[in-house]
């Protein structure tokens, strides 16, 4: 049989939930973890994986470097990573599996590490002529070593649009933030909006991405009104981060924008 290019699911990379699992390809329990703890300590942990399709299927785990997605120099997991399964196993619908893992905070880690943590599902495909496909679900250890952590937020360029044409609907407001830290930042905030100094709306903010060390992201608020007058807006990005830390910080980024009478909107300098 032939084997096709990999389908991945990587939920957790992208937002941090203990609640849901992944629910593709084998569901896995919990999509993130993130263990910050002083360089020598050891955490231990447990992935639930469970096989919700109708057939059996053969889970094969496989830890990768994704440093090429974070952008971040990462130290090599085989020195800080155990997992109890090295070998296949099988899964008949709806049976469950336990896969215990096993972090050593590297002792000469400052800032931050992490592994893509990847559980494997090859399946014949009737829809695609019997192929063989390999689908995988990715689950991100994040390793921070405590007390080496340093945080810091620059908020960059801010933009507004309506989400439909005309001001007869929400606007999305968006700020560039960047990374000037050694770990990884979730940030929180709101958009507070005025006019004429009156408060009219806070949008809040868009959560879930994080920004990695150095890099940058953009993140978003979508306002509730949409029914918007023509004039001069007042508007303030609040923008919290470092409280998964202990470290709780805040940075604000206010502008100014303008509707027209013919519903367009602009950024006011």
């Amino acid at each position: 049989m032939k084997t096709i290019a990999s389908q991945i699911l990587i939920v957790g990379f992208f937002t941090l939930s203990f609640n849901t699992g992944l629910m593709a390809f084998v569901n896995v329990q919990p999509v993130t973890v993130e263990i910050f703890e002083p360089a020598g300590k050891k955490v231990s942990g447990v992935f639930t994986v469970k096989n919700p399709m109708d057939q059996d299927v053969d889970v094969e785990v496989s830890p990768e470097a994704f440093n090429g997605a974070t952008g971040m120099a990462l130290m090599p997991f085989t020195g800080w990573l155990k997992l109890s399964k090295s070998k296949p196993f099988k899964l008949k619908p709806n049976q469950i599996e336990y896969v215990k893992y096993k972090v050593t905070v590297p002792r000469d880690l400052t800032g931050e590490t992490m592994v893509m943590v990847f559980f494997k599902v090859h399946m014949v495909e009737p829809t695609m002529g019997g192929v063989t496909v390999e689908r995988k679900s990715g689950v991100p250890i994040y390793v921070m070593a405590k007390m080496s952590e340093t945080l810091g937020l620059e908020t960059k360029e801010v933009s507004a649009r309506f989400s439909k044409s005309g001001a007869e609907s929400p606007i999305e407001f968006s700020i560039n933030v960047q990374n000037s830290g050694n770990v990884h930042l979730r940030p929180r905030g709101f958009v507070q909006i005025s006019k004429e100094g009156m408060p009219i709306e806070e949008a809040k903010m868009d959560y879930g991405f994080p920004v990695y060390p150095t890099a940058a992201h953009q993140y978003t608020a979508h306002s509730a009104g949409s029914s918007w007058e023509p004039g001069l807006y007042d508007a303030k990005f609040v923008v919290y981060f470092g409280d998964e830390y202990g470290k709780k910080s805040q940075r604000e980024k206010p502008f100014k924008f303008k509707i027209d009478g013919d519903g367009k909107i602009e950024l006011i300098n």
